[in-house]
């Protein structure tokens, strides 16, 4: 997160011309990196859990329990790597969605790349770069529609997220096209204010 968190630092930098002299490349470096970074640990995790599943790990809530208040050394080593058979399903439904994110985390990567390269040298144009995440938001949209297994905020955000990049895009590639009439851009970003609202709203009901 810092690493992203650090490129988005640069861009407001390149954006705001005080990194003239660097390219977008380089800029979205520590984006890359920290992408790298959250990739291995969905490796790690996927390899835990399937060690976990195929090494035996998964006990009893007693067996459990007493490994628990054991103080042997064989013991302590074991309980961080073993799970509970009561949590079996949980476990099998969060590596799925780990494993679906590694897919996810690559189009995304892939529409930075391709951005970086339309900054550069103005191809391919931006409805090319944004297609990945285009194809990942639009699915997101279809999978709540139709399993609805999640709350509505959760359909909320991928809705508003998926005409942010579509209204962003558009007011974008209008302006490069140099269309008279153009869409003030405090409206262009109105589904991104509307998701402001959403998690401040979600902010004030846990607190």
């Amino acid at each position: 997160v810092s690493l992203w968190l650090f490129g988005a630092l640069l861009v407001v930098l390149k954006v705001a011309q005080l990194l003239n002299g660097t390219s977008w490349f380089a800029v979205l470096l520590p984006v890359w990196f920290g992408n790298v970074v959250i990739a291995a640990l969905q490796v790690k995790l996927v390899a835990n859990v399937v060690s976990c599943f195929t090494g035996g790990r998964i006990l009893s809530l007693d067996a459990y329990r007493r490994i628990q208040t054991s103080r042997r050394p064989s013991d302590m080593a074991l309980l961080p790597v073993s799970i509970t058979e009561d949590l079996t399903h949980l476990v099998i439904r969060g590596t799925a969605a780990v494993i679906l994110s590694v897919p996810a985390l690559l189009l995304f990567t892939i529409s930075e790349v391709l951005l970086c390269a339309h900054l550069e040298t103005g191809r391919p144009g931006l409805w090319c770069c944004v297609a990945p995440a285009l194809v990942l938001q639009v699915v997101a949209v279809i999978q709540y529609v139709l399993i609805k297994a999640d709350t509505w905020r959760s359909g909320a955000v991928h809705a508003l997220g998926l005409l942010l990049t579509i209204s962003v895009v558009r007011r974008a590639a209008l302006e490069a096209r140099g269309a008279s009439e153009l869409t003030p851009w405090p409206l262009a970003l109105a589904p991104l204010w509307a998701l402001n609202v959403l998690f401040l709203q979600l902010i004030v009901s846990v607190l």
